[in-house]
């Protein structure tokens, strides 16, 4: 079984009208790899509608599960200002293979398990204090999560919330191998390296350590631990558990080549069951 892993498409940002869109390169690239599913982890689109329609998109072209778990910019209400957090993530619920709703069984002994996950500043420099983290402001540059989110929780408790429903659906599937989603990053490996004043305090806002170890507890069991949201793509391993960091990023990231194609072609990570 083979099985695409890709994040941060953007492709509100990325796509131009004067090529294919990214949706369309990645429906290529997954049927010439031949796929048998298609894992994303986040952020396709500022808009849940524009994510929706994408993922669509995808499904029916494909005809493979595509599982998605939302990133912050799915859920931001930028173009939705009367819509809070909760309601998006719902609305986001409607597409099939979202994983927030369940786990996804892939064969008898293979299951995804998923969610985006949140952060709790723990992945910030210690030099800073929680009043000054929960700003979400350094030197007039806004992570813009404090603008276009509304959960009605404090960032830690909302970290706790998803970290405790995901715990609760790896331990009804330990006795299988588990591919565990995230769209905020699980380990300091994923975390912009410092020293880097900016990001030494943006880091707070990339995920928790808390991931890694829940990873950790069940490393016997998750055999995989994929995420997005910082737009690298980097993959290690520790214990059982191979982490992977796969994003497509914005068109001014992108590594190999300005051409869509010929980026997904190299950006687009498969595994191998």
């Amino acid at each position: 079984m083979i099985i695409g892993v890709l994040a941060d498409l953007h492709i509100d940002m990325n796509d131009q009208a004067t090529e294919t869109s990214v949706i369309e390169a990645l429906v290529t690239i997954s049927k010439q790899k031949k796929l048998d599913a298609l894992i994303l982890a986040g952020d396709l689109a500022n808009d849940y509608q524009v994510s929706l329609h994408a993922l669509n998109q995808l499904k029916s072209s494909l005809n493979i599960p595509c599982l998605f778990v939302p990133g912050n910019h799915d859920l931001w209400n930028i173009h939705h200002p009367n819509m809070r957090t909760w309601d998006i993530y719902k609305c986001l619920e409607s597409y099939s293979d979202n994983l927030t709703k369940s786990p996804f069984s892939l064969s008898d002994n293979w299951v995804v398990i998923g969610d985006i996950g949140w952060y709790d500043y723990k992945f910030a420099d210690s030099s800073f204090s929680i009043n000054q983290l929960e700003e979400m402001t350094l030197n007039e540059r806004v992570w813009k999560d404090k603008h276009y989110t509304n959960w009605n929780m404090t960032y830690p408790e909302l970290q706790t919330l998803f970290q405790q429903k995901l715990e609760k659906q790896i331990k009804l599937h330990e006795s299988k191998n588990i591919i565990l989603v995230t769209h905020v990053v699980p380990h300091s490996n994923f975390i912009v390296p410092t020293p880097d004043h900016t990001w030494s305090y943006f880091n707070a806002f990339l995920g928790s350590p808390k991931y890694g170890e829940l990873i950790k507890k069940y490393s016997s069991s998750i055999k995989y631990a994929i995420s997005g949201h910082v737009h690298f793509r980097k993959t290690f391993k520790i214990d059982k558990t191979t982490y992977i960091n796969n994003s497509l990023g914005y068109r001014k990231q992108w590594i190999h080549s300005q051409h869509v194609k010929e980026e997904i072609q190299n950006a687009l990570l498969t595994i191998s069951l």
